[in-house]
């Protein structure tokens, strides 16, 4: 079985991370989902994979390649206009339109057994889509069951008038006819051409069925979505490293690592926390849990970090605290810093963009974005 993956989208609700680096390549747990996705293809005996990309897709081709590190063979598409799920799905006619096909998209988390159980009961219904359970389902794409089969999809109902609290998932299998679905597939309210729509047509005459994930399942698409991914792949991936044989990666009870770097024996580090390559962690820093250093990330004396996000080259000084954030290249937080309060239900600490900064002894409130080459140097100025 062949499988696409979709991976254009331009991640408007994680600016400014998603300004320098796209969605599905930041990186959750020492890999990003997309790695994730491909490792876990080829755990299962997928070898050809299509890549629809759009949003800074030469830095997906340079991180991804030709598929070779991961075992497999990648072919890209570009999706110049975002038209929606079902434009990009509809590039794929050409090169997939023949036969039953997996389709993934690379900004969802799901399980590894999640997909060896939808590619075990895909010969067993013209096409079926994977469902999670939400707590917010008038913001996704809200499914209707009858007798077991897809019946009705309402894209994003008004809040209290969603038909249930099962939602589209983001991981399916397509038989080629969801091409002729698609043809005829008009415009939504939004202006996009929508893969539900399509979805939606082909159950009027085909078997649509469905794979429940109930609520072991994660979007990327907020800041907290996105934590909540990471922590997710951080547990995946540890209880499945031998399954998914992750290269460049090594394990270490609770801890990921890649390379050397350089950890002080008084530093306390808490799992699973992934520690990149060149890591520079001080005296009396605590780490832990769901912390991501990617390489070159600094942590200074008596810092403390949890929940969060250290992109290439980013560092926070002595004596600061911080949980809940993620922090873009080469951005940093000044010694003394921290939060006003740990972020609560539904927060996230701050989101720094690219070279941007909080200066020394700030503290600010959860919910603090700074843009890119930007400074922070007044939590007044807030």
């Amino acid at each position: 079985m062949k499988a696409a993956l979709l991976a254009a989208g331009k991640g408007k609700r994680l600016r400014p991370i998603t300004m320098c680096c796209p969605k599905p390549l930041i990186p959750l747990a020492g890999i990003s989902l997309i790695e994730y996705d491909l490792f876990s293809l080829r755990s299962l005996g997928v070898e050809d994979v299509h890549i629809v990309a759009g949003h800074m897709k030469t830095m997906v081709v340079n991180n991804l390649a030709d598929g070779s590190g991961f075992g497999l063979h990648l072919r890209y598409l570009d999706q110049y206009d975002q038209l929606g799920t079902g434009h990009a799905v509809s590039l794929l006619s050409e090169r997939l339109g023949g036969e039953k096909f997996l389709l993934i998209y690379s900004d969802v988390f799901f399980r590894l057994d999640h997909l060896r159980a939808l590619i075990d009961a895909s010969t067993d219904f013209d096409h079926l889509v994977a469902l999670a359970e939400v707590d917010e389902p008038w913001e996704y794409g809200v499914v209707e069951l009858e007798g077991g089969l897809i019946r009705r999809i309402v894209e994003k109902p008004p809040k209290g008038e969603e038909p249930s609290r099962k939602v589209i998932a983001g991981l399916f299998s397509l038989s080629p006819s969801i091409f002729t679905h698609l043809a005829s597939v008009l415009r939504s309210p939004r202006g996009e051409f929508e893969l539900t729509d399509a979805i939606e047509k082909a159950a009027r005459s085909e078997a649509v069925g469905s794979i429940d994930l109930g609520g072991d399942w994660s979007d990327s698409g907020s800041p907290c979505d996105l934590l909540e991914a990471s922590e997710r792949l951080f547990d995946e991936v540890i209880s499945n490293f031998c399954r998914l044989s992750i290269d460049g990666l090594t394990r270490q009870a609770g801890l990921l690592l890649s390379g050397e770097s350089r950890v002080s024996g008084s530093a306390t580090v808490e799992g699973p926390t992934y520690i990149g390559s060149g890591v520079t962690v001080g005296n009396g820093a605590q780490l832990g849990p769901y912390v991501v250093l990617c390489d070159g990330a600094t942590v200074g004396r008596n810092a403390s970090v949890s929940r969060s996000i250290f992109m290439p080259n980013s560092s926070i000084g002595a004596n600061s605290s911080i949980q809940r954030s993620v922090l873009a290249p080469s951005a940093s937080i000044g010694e003394d810093a921290s939060l006003s309060r740990r972020p609560g239900p539904g927060e996230f600490g701050v989101l720094l963009g690219e070279k941007s900064m909080i200066g020394r002894g700030v503290v600010v409130n959860p919910m603090t974005v700074v843009n890119p080459n930007e400074a922070l140097i007044d939590a007044n100025a807030l």
